[in-house]
């Protein structure tokens, strides 16, 4: 019969799987006296075998042989940064979330390494940003490369106003709208108390804080201790954010909680240039 040589050449699949319990039942049937023992003898058999190699043979034909060391391999080629070979492997059907012994996995090596093209390859195929390795830490926490952790955090769905917030720091302003399309609160503060405007604001990112403003950012928020955008990007003499922030209105005379004003923080500075800008809005000196 050809069931027995199929059998021993290619990789279990769930048709064949059913054809291999199948075809036993179906020898002992037609051998059966009730089925007439003419029906396992000649043309009829060679033909029942037939049918059943063609059926195997169709089954099986998305079935590739895969090497047991391939997901191995996958761990070894994202820790020397070899972006081809990640991509042949995970061709070759590697596990893009395969551990090793000590919980680690390939984004979590790469992202340690600072490979960004095999992060985000990984990360497109589907790898877990939020994996754990046996000491309980993430990729995100295994990297200090600054790209790569906006990466990693704009693949986390569970995104926070941590994730917002930080993003807006670094002026990634594609990482920023796709925590807004997620639904962050654009007003939302991060764990000391800052919002992304005002984040984006005392880092000079003026791309990001125009897209916040936008997006309904509100402009005057304060942190804990009265700290506005205005106030953030003026003490850093971010003359174009302190420009931007004044065309939307941002109030200029606005105090801290010592008192401060945009305007006495900015002359404190020597931050000149901006000192006349706020002049020319009605700053008060007062």
């Amino acid at each position: 019969m050809f069931w027995p040589l199929c059998a021993k050449t290619v990789e279990p699949c769930s048709i064949q799987t059913w054809w291999m319990y199948s075809y036993p039942w179906m020898c002992e049937k037609f051998s059966s006296k009730q089925m007439g023992n003419h029906l396992i003898r000649g043309s009829t058999m060679r033909i029942l075998s037939i049918v059943i190699l063609v059926i195997t043979l169709l089954a099986t034909a998305g079935c590739e042989k895969k090497s047991p060391f391939v997901t191995i391999d996958l761990l070894e080629a994202a820790a020397r940064g070899d972006l081809t070979g990640v991509k042949n492997l995970l061709d070759q059907g590697a596990d893009v979330n395969v551990k090793n012994k000590d919980g680690i996995t390939a984004l979590m090596l790469a992202s340690a390494d600072g490979y960004k093209d095999i992060v985000e390859l990984l990360l497109t195929q589907g790898a877990d940003v939020n994996g754990l390795n046996n000491n309980g830490e993430t990729a995100l926490d295994l990297t200090s490369y600054t790209e790569i952790k906006v990466l990693l955090r704009k693949y986390d769905q569970s995104a926070t106003p941590d994730f917002l917030c930080y993003a807006a720091r670094v002026g990634d302003i594609h990482a920023v709208e796709t925590y807004l399309a997620r639904g962050v609160d654009i007003n939302a503060r991060e764990t000391e108390g800052l919002t992304a405007l005002i984040e984006a604001s005392q880092e000079g990112k003026k791309d990001v804080v125009a897209l916040l403003l936008e997006k309904g950012a509100d402009i005057n928020t304060r942190t804990e201790y009265g700290l506005t955008a205005l106030m953030a990007a003026s003490r850093n003499g971010h003359s174009d954010v302190v420009k931007l922030l004044l065309a939307k209105r941002a109030d200029v005379n606005i105090k801290n909680t010592y008192g401060d004003s945009a305007l006495s923080i900015a002359s404190k500075m020597s931050h000149r240039d901006i000192v006349e800008l706020l002049h020319q809005h009605d700053a008060a000196a007062k």
